[in-house]
């Protein structure tokens, strides 16, 4: 559908609620909440920035946001630890009745021009759905089905002669992954070496 098809109502307030924790990846994310305000033909009235650190550099560039445009971004501090999955609820006792809220993890790097519209107005045709998710790349529960619908697969690290110079950069025209098929590979491994490919498993 294209973005020309989707008209906000007038009625409506669409909030976004950002848990914010990372600037690194907040840096990516910015662009796309930027682009989807209402002073720019987006659908959020306003985004609820949620400080969920206590790292001094997120917290200026918080505050560098939050001054930006104070109409449009405001600053959500919940007292105590860090919030996390069973400590969610201390958020969502700040949230008014009657706003459309579209939660968006601070690690989303890639935004689509409709989906914030698509969301609030499926949210809006079904009032009875409690929540309405987006399709999320590599979202515990979207990771499942995007792996069994073929439309997600697994990598891993070329062990080969690091000596090799990929003639191209895309991964579909390198060959599969080759080796045992319990291997495993820890999160916090080294690279096999500089610049190593990522193969298909």
């Amino acid at each position: 559908m294209d973005q020309t098809a989707f008209v906000k109502p007038t009625n409506i307030k669409v909030s976004g609620l950002i848990f914010f924790g990372h600037r690194d990846k907040v840096m990516c994310l910015r662009c796309y909440i930027d682009r989807n305000l209402v002073d720019y033909g987006g659908w959020l009235d306003e985004v609820l920035w949620v400080a969920n650190t206590d790292d001094e550099d997120d917290l200026r560039l918080l505050d560098e946001i939050i001054a930006s445009n104070p109409l449009r971004h405001k600053k959500l501090v919940i007292p105590g630890e860090k919030l996390w999955v069973y400590t969610y609820y201390k958020a969502w006792q700040h949230l008014e009745r009657g706003k459309y809220y579209v939660k968006i993890d601070d690690d989303i790097v890639w935004v689509h021009d409709n989906a914030i519209p698509q969301l609030v107005m499926r949210k809006v045709l079904n009032p009875n759905e409690l929540v309405v998710s987006a399709n999320v790349i590599n979202n515990p529960p979207m990771g499942f089905l995007h792996y069994h619908f073929g439309a997600m697969h697994p990598y891993f690290p070329d062990l080969g002669n690091d000596d090799t110079h990929p003639e191209s950069w895309k991964p579909s025209q390198y060959p599969f992954w080759n080796g045992p098929s319990d291997f495993v590979w820890p999160l916090h491994n080294d690279p096999p070496f500089q610049n190593h490919r990522w193969l298909r498993v």
